[in-house]
């Protein structure tokens, strides 16, 4: 379900709302003599269009591009927006507070059955599994991205089984070694994809290992006064020594299901590629897991909290409880960059959620929704 389908299509033919495709907004317009928020200014087949809003703007670029547009239209530290040239309209902490889900997806298993998934095998004509797909909505491909299931642990007491996660478990039934996305995604050199490429074809199951609530923080800066140059991103991952000991822990969780009765009857097996950058180490010692995870981590996309939401006299919020950025009249935030601390989630319903919210203060406060008593 996507926002698309969930929110603008309904609303596709209402008379209020206008889409403009292949444009990009440059800067929110912003009245120096009063610091409110008038409009926005945005570049369509290269043409400059300037927009006025009568109430509000609403800015909803992400995470990244919220936190970069804030600082191009003069809203952001000091010190970083006078280095580039621009005019400091509001000092404010934008585009620090950056968190994310790092995730590890280096543990695989492989099994002696010939049940998992195996992505040519899938796409291959021969097979009734395209077909099976397209005319039935079954079989294989019906799958949800390739993750069939979710756990949620406590490392520090998995006793409690209803006490607040620290790493999730992503289940793949699949090695993943042949996936055409992954080894993208993660970025691998050359010398690891050779490896993962001799296990193409083998049957197996794998899971990625997620840190749900890291301590490290990094940030979004500006590179130019210029829209057209991607800001610099930095994570910061691992900045926080405890973060890798979460990891760790989740690798040795993750490890311990393999050895479960139910993994075993499958004769389940860990894969063991090892990576010529920690041979120094010994193998399964902390040391040796440290270095493969700085390897084989990659982002899983959840980008948070570079505009974060605090009450007005907290110096490192950017945007107060109904999401209006501090010091601007006229202006909101609504997306990911506003969360606090990341949430021991996805991501995805909780932004919709933020945006549900936003909608009713929006209604509320210019009384198109009656106060709740």
């Amino acid at each position: 379900m996507s926002s698309n389908r969930a929110y603008l299509k309904p609303a596709r033919d209402r008379n209020n709302l206008r889409v403009t495709l292949e444009s990009k907004v440059t800067k929110v317009l912003i009245d120096p003599s009063t610091n409110r928020a008038v409009g926005v200014e945005f570049v369509k087949y290269n043409q400059t269009i300037r927009v006025f809003a009568n109430k509000e703007v609403i800015l909803s670029a992400g995470t990244i591009g919220s936190s970069q547009l804030l600082m191009l239209s003069g809203i952001g530290p000091e010190k970083h927006l006078t280095e580039l040239g621009i005019n400091v309209v509001q000092d404010a902490p934008v585009g620090e507070n950056l968190m994310d889900h790092l995730t590890f997806f280096g543990l695989t298993w492989t099994i002696n059955a010939s049940i998992s998934l195996i992505i040519p095998e899938m796409v291959n004509p021969v097979n009734p599994y395209l077909t099976d797909f397209l005319i039935n909505r079954t079989g294989p491909l019906t799958i949800p991205g390739g993750c069939e299931a979710l756990g949620f642990v406590n490392t520090k007491r998995p006793e409690k089984y209803d006490d607040l996660p620290d790493i999730e478990l992503l289940f793949a039934g699949g090695t993943i070694k042949e996936d055409y996305i992954i080894p993208k995604m993660i970025n691998l050199n050359k010398y690891i994809r050779q490896e993962w490429a001799k296990y193409a074809d083998t049957y197996g199951w794998s899971l990625g290992i997620v840190v749900l609530k890291p301590k490290s923080r990094g940030r979004i800066t500006l590179l130019a006064n210029d829209i057209n140059v991607k800001p610099e991103i930095v994570p910061n991952y691992f900045d926080d020594p405890d973060d890798m000991k979460t990891m760790i822990a989740g690798i040795r969780t993750a490890l311990s299901i393999g050895r479960t009765k139910t993994m075993q009857a499958f004769d389940s097996q860990l894969l063991n590629i090892t990576y010529t950058e920690c041979n120094n180490y010994e193998y399964d010692s902390d040391a040796y897991w440290a270095c493969a995870i700085r390897i084989m981590s990659s982002t899983l996309f959840h980008y948070s909290g570079t505009c974060k939401m605090g009450p007005r006299g907290d110096p490192t919020a950017v945007v107060d409880p109904k999401l209006k950025v501090i010091g601007i009249q006229g202006l909101r935030v609504a997306d990911a960059s506003i969360i606090p601390e990341i949430v021991s989630a996805h991501t995805n319903i909780p932004i919709f959620m933020i945006a549900e919210k936003a909608a009713d203060m929006i209604k509320e406060e210019w009384g198109y929704l009656k106060k709740s008593r």
